[in-house]
């Protein structure tokens, strides 16, 4: 329908223009998961075969404790539907402080397997770096010490840990 191709098409020309600008494109996301959105995933999925961009961001899973059971459900399924089209890099996704609660939970980093840290950095007013999570500053650098002993795990998309 006209709808998913205007999708489609606007999905291309941000893919066009990131790589217009050299930037290499490791996955595919949306601002707010909207991504995770099914019709939006199903014209997502096959433009990131067809563009050569071999992943796409799962659906945040590591708080599933928290939200009702529909939510749960939809989440698994989708993270599922990403992991069997060979899309899905990791295994969880969320903010520093759900890894360490899953870590505590499942008692340690291997258990865990793979987990990207979502995180949204800018420097505040007193120029220190901190994290917005949901319009809230929290203080980066001390969360970032308390993984710092993983450090060595970090890779996805040739991150560094600094």
């Amino acid at each position: 329908n006209s709808e998913k191709r205007a999708l489609s098409e606007e999905i291309r020309a941000q893919i066009r223009r990131c790589r217009e600008y050299g930037l290499a494109l490791t996955h595919l996301d949306a601002h707010h998961s909207l991504h995770t959105i099914w019709t939006v995933a199903s014209v997502l999925i096959p433009i990131a075969g067809q563009e050569k961009i071999p992943y796409i961001r799962i659906q945040a899973n590591s708080d599933l404790y928290l939200i009702p059971l529909r939510f749960k459900i939809y989440t698994h399924i989708f993270n599922y539907r990403l992991k069997v089209s060979g899309l899905a890099r990791t295994k969880y996704l969320g903010s520093i402080k759900d890894f360490l609660a899953l870590k505590k939970r499942l008692g340690s980093f291997k258990a865990i397997g793979s987990f990207e840290i979502s995180l949204h950095p800018r420097i505040n007013d007193k120029q220190n770096l901190v994290d917005m999570i949901f319009d809230k500053e929290v203080d980066l650098e001390t969360q970032l010490r308390q993984v710092s002993s993983y450090k060595d795990s970090v890779s996805f998309s040739g991150a560094k840990y600094l």
